[in-house]
């Protein structure tokens, strides 16, 4: 209904999602459209609705009906939409806190903190054991290490990211990053 475009249409979806989280207060999928729509609509108050609904739930019962962490990054990106990095770094702390071997949040926080310019924190979230067996790991976080890192290892690491995935754009990005801030 959304996707029709028109106003009829929308509210009426809106409605039916609302029904639906009346229904059932713990459809996160409900709950995660509504928001969305209300961040595509610049609708702060359904936004709001949304949000308080999703943080009203425990930590625990989040993670039971939201297996891959669609909430976390939706509030993560609703406070980055708004500018307010601190909040969105909360709650990624949080996050990764109740779930410390997540390494995909790890990789979140970390993110954030290096958008902060705070390097040693970045480093030391990242410093977990990149196993040599998990490659799809080493190639998501070798460039956050890289980054984060200094010098001959940074350089070592960006390299590495891009041997094992060299059509990736950030890689080199990271690579070009890390060599000048190292040259300066």
């Amino acid at each position: 209904m959304w996707a029709i475009g028109t106003e009829e249409f929308k509210e009426s979806a809106k409605a039916l999602l609302l029904d639906s989280i009346a229904a059932d207060p713990e459809s996160l999928m409900a709950i995660n459209t509504l928001a969305g729509m209300g961040i595509l609509t610049e609708d702060e108050s359904l936004v709001d609705a949304a949000l308080s609904e999703i943080q009203s739930l425990s930590i625990e019962r989040r993670q039971e009906l939201d297996p891959r962490r669609d909430v976390t990054y939706l509030l993560v990106q609703h406070h980055l939409g708004q500018g307010d990095v601190e909040q969105a770094t909360r709650i990624a702390q949080k996050a990764l806190h109740a779930e410390p071997s997540n390494v995909q949040l790890r990789r979140e926080l970390a993110s954030l903190i290096l958008q902060q310019g705070n390097l040693r924190t970045a480093q030391a979230i990242l410093e977990v054991h990149l196993s040599e067996e998990n490659i799809t790991e080493m190639k998501e976080t070798l460039p956050l290490v890289a980054i984060a890192g200094k010098g001959q290892d940074a350089f070592r690491c960006a390299q590495k990211a891009i041997m094992l995935d060299p059509g990736k754009l950030q890689n080199w990005q990271t690579l070009a990053y890390v060599r000048a801030r190292d040259m300066s």
